[in-house]
């Protein structure tokens, strides 16, 4: 990471086998993979930090600009991950990602009464 001059950051990107790269001449699914990545590090950092563990994860529209395989690379991601967690909630209007999980809440609008909350287990 660096700091940039004018406020932000660049994130620059390196691995064994290329040479380092900033974040945004990745493709669209590999920067979300990439900031996913990321943002997991920075809160386990974090909370081992403050001496906790993250007792929860909430995930909301990280699969947005993936394409089937990226949705399906998630999708494992969060499997491998659950158990470091008591529970995780994705958010997202994606209809791939509802055959994945077993628990759901189903979010829907109401113009009088507000938003509702639907439990959908299977």
């Amino acid at each position: 990471l660096k700091l940039k001059k004018s406020g932000g950051l660049d994130i620059i990107i390196s691995n064994a086998n290329r040479s380092p790269k900033l974040l945004n001449m990745y493709s669209g699914g590999e920067t979300v993979r990439i900031v996913f990545a990321i943002l997991l590090s920075l809160s386990n950092l974090l909370t081992s930090r403050a001496g906790k563990k993250s007792q929860t994860l909430i995930i909301d529209e990280r699969v947005a600009a993936l394409d089937d395989e990226g949705i399906n690379q998630f999708i494992e991601i969060v499997k491998c991950i659950s158990n470091q967690y008591k529970k995780i909630l994705v958010v997202s209007h994606i209809d791939k990602l509802k055959d994945a999980f077993t628990e759901q809440l189903l979010v829907t609008k109401d113009n009088d009464a507000g938003s509702k909350i639907s439990d959908m287990r299977n």
